[in-house]
């Protein structure tokens, strides 16, 4: 066997994947290969450059070879597991890592003197995170940290996991450390604005995102998380321009999509908002997002049917989520389904025992099915539920109203008034229980309370001339 045909064709790869010319590198490292078959570094640069073309089930094959030659050839190890990684088959990435330790355990290891150690503890941290084994992942990342407290990569791979664990402050602290050691690190920008934007310190979110953008502005992630914190800031158009460019960079990126679609609605664009949620839809018709927003769109313009439609296709993928059941509930309502909104009422209400939207949709779905001693109950319940709330006085009152009982009408309407003196509505229900009383003096007060909070109530000023009226044909009698 002549070794320097093999060594050529190896070389000339290594020169074709310096510059990324990964195609005719991968051409050189076969022929090497087909030379001299037990050419070990042909093997791995050839792993290398599959994965860079992301042919990584290829890749993996090639250090599998290198192992069957070298069982014990830690590189090709770590190589594995990284395809492994990005093949999306993280049980078999942690075996190879685990199998790492234990070779560096037989060998009697320094572990925090070996570099290989460093980057399996790193890397075993970042699946078990992807996988969220999240306590597993953080006992990686402290191993990693205690070998190479210098290294600013590890603190983002524990700062993400942090925040995915919800516990921000701590994520923060992890990435400071981070930057403080790379200002220039992408990830570590990145993934500091998307914590602060949870913390709600939104301009500093933004001047994070914003560093990230510089430093790679072909990355989608900040400009779409930028146009999340650029909506709760209520900047909508700077976020209709973040989310167009995040979704030139990433097509299928769901999230931009749904943020987009938001941004529009906000802005009252509602065909353009309906045409980016659909969008979202068929990107990820698993998600119940976009089909919550877009009913919640649909809701807002009286479309009540699509809207139904679309929270019923959200309440299915997500049963738990109360503000869906609410939402469809009132969609249901509004459509005169009652019964079937009640259900969906009575189901936010479980999710959310003082759920005050779906405790006053339910009385007044009950009230229009005439049911009104139900809807009595049902307001009891509120206020035992919720007792300094005047909501649940004021739709007591309504549904005592109906079966004429004004009297007990009109001690739930003042006690909502003694909660809250300012809500015209009530005023002018009060007035009308007072006007089946033939009480007018009264009910015109009532009316007139309304008209001083609200001068423009048409409400008001009608029920005050009906009542006028009606006491002139009372006198006149």
């Amino acid at each position: 066997m002549n070794p320097e045909p093999a060594e050529t064709h190896y070389n000339k790869g290594t020169e074709m994947l310096k510059l990324h010319k990964h195609h005719d590198a991968i051409t050189h490292f076969k022929r090497a290969i087909s030379i001299n078959p037990r050419h070990l570094k042909a093997h791995r640069d050839l792993g290398r450059a599959l994965d860079a073309v992301h042919e990584h089930g290829r890749a993996i094959e090639c250090y599998d070879h290198i192992i069957e030659m070298d069982p014990s050839n830690i590189p090709a190890h770590l190589d594995k597991g990284r395809a492994l990684m990005m093949n999306n088959e993280h049980e078999r990435a942690i075996e190879c890592y685990d199998l790492i330790i234990n070779l560096h355990q037989k060998r009697l290891v320094d572990v925090n003197s070996n570099p290989d150690l460093f980057f399996v503890y790193e890397r075993k941290g970042f699946v078990l995170g992807g996988m969220g084994r999240y306590s597993e992942s953080l006992a990686c990342y402290d191993v990693a940290i205690n070998m190479d407290p210098k290294n600013p990569y590890v603190y983002v791979g524990k700062g993400a996991v942090l925040m995915e664990l919800a516990k921000y402050a701590e994520a923060k602290h992890c990435l400071e450390i981070s930057i403080g050691l790379n200002p220039n690190n992408f990830l570590a920008q990145s993934t500091m604005g998307m914590t602060l934007s949870l913390l709600r310190e939104n301009t500093a979110a933004l001047k994070h995102l914003d560093t990230a953008i510089k430093l790679a502005p072909d990355q989608s992630m900040p400009y779409m998380y930028s146009g999340m914190v650029l909506i709760r800031e209520g900047h909508y158009k700077r976020a209709i321009r973040r989310f167009k460019h995040a979704i030139a960079l990433a097509p299928n990126s769901y999230a931009a999509h749904v943020g987009l679609g938001q941004a529009f609605w906000y802005t009252g664009k509602h065909e353009s908002s309906t045409k980016f949620l659909e969008r979202a839809i068929k990107i990820k018709p698993d998600e119940y997002d976009a089909y919550f927003i877009l009913g919640s769109v649909l809701t807002s313009v009286h479309q009540y049917q699509r809207a139904a439609n679309y929270f019923e296709k959200a309440a299915t993928i997500c049963p738990e989520d109360h503000d869906v059941q609410y939402n469809y509930g009132h969609a249901l309502k509004e459509l005169d389904m009652h019964k079937r909104a009640i259900e969906r009422f009575d189901m936010a209400i479980k999710l959310v025992p003082d759920h005050v939207g779906a405790y006053s949709g339910k009385i007044r779905s009950l009230i229009k099915l005439k049911q009104h001693r139900s809807a009595i109950e049902c307001s009891d319940q509120m206020i035992k539920a919720i007792p300094n709330n005047p909501k649940c006085y004021e739709l007591k009152g309504n549904a005592l109203n109906d079966v004429a009982e004004y009297e007990k009408a009109i001690e739930c309407y003042d006690m909502a008034i003694r909660l809250d003196p300012d809500p015209t509505i009530t005023h002018i229900f009060k007035g009308n229980a007072l006007r089946n009383m033939d009480e007018f003096d009264g009910a015109i007060e009532c009316y007139d309370a309304a008209i001083r909070l609200d001068p423009e109530n048409t409400l008001a000023h009608i029920f005050k001339g009906n009542a006028l009226r009606n006491m002139d044909e009372f006198d006149g009698a």
